[in-house]
């Protein structure tokens, strides 16, 4: 859909209850939406939501804290809580320029989920937005400590759900949406009550809709190691200690007809 200059997507990313993981649940969902950038430019934001890895065993193991490194074209907030809402937020609303998405010591950024708030079926969330120029997408892994369990963007098992929301990406004033917001638009989503001129009107993955009428779907591209892609190698783990993401992590956004969603244009919302 076409959408004018003061409008864009959100678009963000979760796992749904097929688990990447041996013996873990990766169940998740995500919630996305658009709006406009500072400076009057059409922006893009969105939120991610992705159940924790497993702890490799059966369940019955004391979970253990989950390492998370993150980027996102242009900015983004993240989070964690239960499948309903997002109760812990942190990240970074606004990016200045590139060195801020790409770049070792100024780019991705790491966290940590506490072991006493990483149970199995406790949920990852990432609020992505862009600034409607050049390119938009979102990077990054999730791994649990003392396991093998890994969850990377671009796992097949991802969902999102275009919002249609506005926040700015390169003012670095931003502060993007609230807790309340992105927990509005998570029942929003998962209600499937989204006006799809504006929104995905519920979750889609690469597949397609997961919540039935649902438009749009997930795209998937290319990972960490590809250098003349859309997008520069992000920082790779390093011996300096910087946060890096593995080769093996694919960007991802919304696309609400199935083309380029990296890439800015007039008809994409995203």
């Amino acid at each position: 859909m076409a959408l004018s200059a003061a409008m864009g997507l959100y678009a963000g990313c979760g796992s749904d209850e097929g688990s990447a993981f041996p013996d873990g649940d990766a169940s998740a969902r995500a919630d996305a939406g658009g709006g406009t950038s500072s400076g009057g430019s059409s922006g893009t934001s969105g939120i991610t939501s992705g159940g924790l890895p497993g702890d490799g065993g059966a369940g019955t193991q004391k979970p253990t804290p989950v390492d998370v490194v993150f980027t996102a074209d242009n900015a983004y907030k993240f989070g964690w809580g239960t499948a309903d809402r997002l109760d812990q937020v942190e990240g970074r609303p606004f990016s200045t320029n590139a060195g801020d998405i790409f770049n070792c010591g100024t780019g991705p950024e790491a966290y940590t989920v506490p072991a006493d708030a990483a149970p199995l079926d406790a949920y990852l969330y990432v609020v992505a937005w862009d600034d409607r120029a050049v390119t938009q997408g979102a990077l990054g892994q999730f791994k649990r400590r003392e396991t093998e369990a890994v969850l990377y963007t671009g796992d097949p098992a991802w969902e999102v759900c275009a919002t249609g929301l506005p926040f700015p990406a390169a003012d670095s004033t931003a502060q993007g949406p609230d807790t309340a917001t992105i927990n509005a638009e998570i029942e929003r989503c998962t209600a499937g009550t989204g006006d799809k001129e504006k929104t995905s009107g519920g979750w889609v993955s690469a597949a397609g809709a997961v919540t039935p009428g649902a438009v749009g779907a997930l795209v998937v591209g290319e990972d960490n190691s590809a250098a003349d892609g859309d997008f520069p190698i992000t920082c790779l783990p390093n011996d300096a200690g910087q946060p890096g993401i593995d080769s093996a992590a694919k960007w991802m956004w919304y696309s609400p007809d199935g083309a380029n969603a990296f890439r800015n244009n007039e008809t994409n919302r995203t």
